[in-house]
């Protein structure tokens, strides 16, 4: 609570739209290793000034782990609305850095509620995603996540598949 207090009490100064960008950057990286109780304020106040500053970044950021954190406190169906919403936000956004992220977890919430067949359809979408950006090779989680989906739709075909490719994509970071 004394960060929030710290870096929004200087923002409250007449300080070029730089530095508060990188207040609200500190306050990210902050709540990125730490999702305790206590952090929901920084969260919120975090997104709020965000929207404020119309940064996108700090939006997109904000939701994810405002997502995360209500995922984590079993408040399931607000925990989709955020991811959602950030979804939505971060595919405006060409430069966006997290869009995949959003869509693994929320796919992941989906699974862990039993909904296979949503988290299947998000999981489908962030594979496009990757493919796209050219990154599929890396994506350990959402290999994983197609497989728990699969799995759970009694696919083991796929499910085996994807469990494959997700064990050979750890075989080879772990060799890196």
């Amino acid at each position: 609570i004394l960060f929030v207090n710290i870096c929004f009490a200087e923002t409250n100064e007449l300080t070029p739209q730089q530095d508060k960008i990188g207040k609200i950057d500190q306050n990210l990286k902050y709540i990125s290793l730490n999702l305790s109780d206590s952090i929901i304020d920084l969260i919120i106040e975090t997104l709020n000034f965000s929207e404020k500053l119309n940064y996108s970044n700090g939006i997109e950021q904000s939701h994810f782990y405002l997502a995360r954190y209500l995922g984590l406190n079993n408040q399931v169906d607000s925990a989709i609305y955020y991811y959602k919403k950030g979804i939505e936000l971060a595919k405006a956004n060409p430069k966006s850095e997290i869009l995949g992220s959003l869509y693994v977890n929320l796919g992941v919430v989906y699974w862990n509620t039993s909904d296979y067949s949503s988290g299947l359809e998000i999981a489908i979408e962030a594979k496009e995603h990757f493919e796209k950006e050219g990154t599929l090779y890396e994506k350990y989680d959402l290999f994983n996540l197609l497989g728990l989906c699969y799995d759970g739709l009694l696919d083991s075909q796929q499910a085996i598949l994807h469990f494959s490719q997700a064990a050979e994509i750890a075989l080879e970071k772990n060799q890196e």
